[in-house]
């Protein structure tokens, strides 16, 4: 394609949100070469504070009840026959991490349970300390999310992993695995 044609320098400055400073783990050579130009056209002169706004806004849920914020990206899916909810939000500066997973965790089984959700995980990132805390519940979501992650979950129901971006490459294959692990013992 023709990286000549591009939309106005506003929607350029949007556009450059979605790489992360190019750190997630599906960025592509294209992605980078797309970002060169997508800055160039853009009004940031400062990529550094431009993320570290960026970083900020999106661990900001002003306004929103825990509710809104557990299901703020939240996906549904039937793996193996299992129905399971995976959402993903951001812990920061105002709402720590381990705030964030004791308000989302006080407020997973009711979701659960209304969703019909076998089990639910909820990825909470953590940019600055480069980690994320899964908290899960719901019969066997244990046992998948150790077998997954090939770690031991916390004694709060919690899997605390390096940081995880995208559900779709990074948590979904992890619990599918850990699915098939879990249904075979149980037969």
């Amino acid at each position: 394609r023709d990286l000549h044609s591009f939309p106005t320098r506003r929607s350029s400055d949007l556009s450059l949100s979605d790489t992360d400073s190019l750190s997630a783990v599906t960025t592509t050579d294209i992605d980078r070469r797309l970002f060169g130009k997508l800055l160039e056209l853009s009004d940031i002169t400062d990529i550094g504070a431009y993320y570290a706004a960026a970083r900020d806004a999106r661990v900001s849920y002003e306004g929103m009840t825990d509710i809104e914020i557990l299901y703020s990206d939240f996906k549904e899916y039937e793996i193996e026959g299992v129905k399971v909810g995976i959402g993903s939000v951001f812990a920061g500066k105002v709402a720590g991490v381990e705030d964030m997973c004791a308000r989302m965790r006080a407020l997973m089984p009711a979701a659960r349970e209304q969703r019909g959700l076998d089990m639910l995980f909820l990825m909470i990132g953590d940019r600055d300390a480069d980690v994320t805390h899964l908290p899960f519940c719901g019969e066997g979501a244990k046992q998948v999310a150790e077998y997954g992650f090939h770690t031991t979950a916390t004694p709060d129901d919690c899997i605390v992993t390096k940081y995880l971006s995208i559900r779709k490459v990074e948590v979904v294959p992890p619990i599918t695995e850990g699915i098939k692990q879990w249904k075979s013992g149980q037969q």
